[in-house]
């Protein structure tokens, strides 16, 4: 939650609520509850045992964000949700610029938390950062905030951040692939036609994936196009099952793949792909 007095501040909490479900969903013997189940729970007052009942969630993590200026306090708390027990809570303050070492140690306490043993490659995925430019990352976070609200003032806030994300770093793999999905809802919720963005797409996607080949977003991303727009059935699967192997707990991959098996008539993969997601994002209204 945002405890700034600024409401405009709101982008900065659900990013960053968003980047650690991001970084820990690449862990493979993870399963983590998605963005969207996650946020329904936003300043809702039910005790937490509920909760994980609600979601079939062993493990809940809570916290608050306070901004001022350029000064940062984020609190976080850990907690077992079939004991209401708290594992760990800690304060961390710094400014803009250590907020990249901050979800870095909120993520490794969780995983110490769990007693879980990671393989040198999971090491480097939590240490992972896409950007270095703490101005670029708040550019990137409001691109994101916007693209959930899934609809066309939304979209079009998006796509003016993830252009200022990308104009302050060129290398940012996640925000050319956040331009791209942009890109592809846009031919969904306003009146411009897939194929009007289909270029545009392509290019972003493109660069993303030159950028970080193994970015299971973009995969998806790329996925999506040649599957809506190309029909090119073969190329859409392999980009979809790289995607989802790269990060099984992405519930947006899970949906689309299911689209895809639905489309070719495997009615059994289907469902179960789908059913997964769901398992994933209980609440997404679209899933």
């Amino acid at each position: 939650v945002n405890l700034s007095n600024d409401p405009e501040q709101d982008y900065f909490s659900d990013g960053l609520t968003e980047e650690i479900i991001s970084s820990l969903a690449r862990l493979k013997g993870m399963k983590i509850i998605s963005r969207t189940t996650s946020m329904q729970y936003k300043g809702i007052k039910k005790d937490i045992k509920t909760i994980g009942k609600e979601i079939g969630a062993g493990y809940i993590m809570e916290g608050s964000v306070r901004i001022q200026g350029n000064d940062l306090k984020i609190t976080a708390q850990f907690i077992d949700a079939d004991h209401d027990v708290y594992l760990w809570a800690e304060s961390y303050r710094g400014n803009m610029e250590d907020i990249f070492d901050i979800q870095e140690k909120v993520s490794l306490k969780i995983v110490d938390a769990l007693r879980i043993q990671l393989t040198g490659k999971e090491k480097n995925e939590l240490h992972k950062r896409y950007t270095d430019d703490s101005e670029a990352y708040q550019f990137y976070l409001h691109g994101r905030y916007y693209w959930n609200k899934r609809n066309e003032p939304g979209l079009n806030m998006a796509l003016q951040y993830f252009e200022r994300s990308i104009a302050k770093d060129q290398s940012y793999a996640l925000a050319w692939a956040g331009l791209a999905d942009t890109y592809s809802l846009m031919g969904e919720f306003t009146n411009i036609s897939r194929r009007a963005l289909l270029s545009q797409q392509m290019k972003a996607v493109n660069r993303a994936l030159e950028l970080d080949p193994q970015l299971p977003e973009a995969h998806i991303s790329l996925a999506i196009s040649l599957m809506l727009n190309e029909w090119d059935w073969k190329n859409s699967e392999k980009e979809f099952k790289l995607g989802i192997r790269l990060n099984p707990n992405y519930a947006t991959g899970r949906h689309w793949y299911a689209e895809w098996l639905l489309y070719n008539k495997k009615f059994e993969e289907a469902f179960r792909e789908i059913s997964v997601a769901v398992e994933l994002d209980p609440l997404s209204q679209g899933i």
